[in-house]
């Protein structure tokens, strides 16, 4: 009953806004004596509040759509991920944030401290001198 319930959120908002929209021609046309005609201003403005509140709860449908779907992907561990790549790849970890992989492409080393850097920085990492 619960399951992806955000693809109900979304038929949901598609059906309360043609009932509103249906529901505004229909006062529209029931109050146009009554009124002379100003009645009839009712059926854009219930075209567009069917539309604003429909869109509001489409997108949030939406959202629990794509969350629902992130949930059932099967994610790996930093050890699975290790173990896939190969001795010329290295692992970055930067506090606890998730691994990003990248090529071994090479480093430096500064002429100042002797420090080894990698190849993408312009600067030291430890003495700030600039790559030459």
């Amino acid at each position: 009953m619960f399951k992806n319930s955000g693809k109900k959120l979304m038929g949901l908002a598609k059906l309360n806004f043609w009932l509103l929209t249906i529901a505004g021609c229909y006062a529209a046309i029931g109050f146009f004596d009554a009124t002379q005609g100003i009645s009839l201003l009712l059926i854009p403005a219930a075209v567009f509040l069917g539309w604003l509140t429909s869109i509001l709860l489409y997108a949030f449908g939406e959202l629990c759509s794509n969350v629902y779907n992130i949930s059932k992907n099967d994610f790996t561990t930093n050890s699975d991920i290790n173990e896939q790549i190969s001795s010329a790849d290295k692992v970055e970890n930067y506090n606890g944030a998730p691994p990003v992989v990248t090529k071994d492409t090479g480093s430096w080393k500064c002429k100042k401290c002797g420090t080894t850097n990698a190849k993408v920085q312009s600067f030291c990492s430890e003495c700030g001198k600039l790559r030459m």
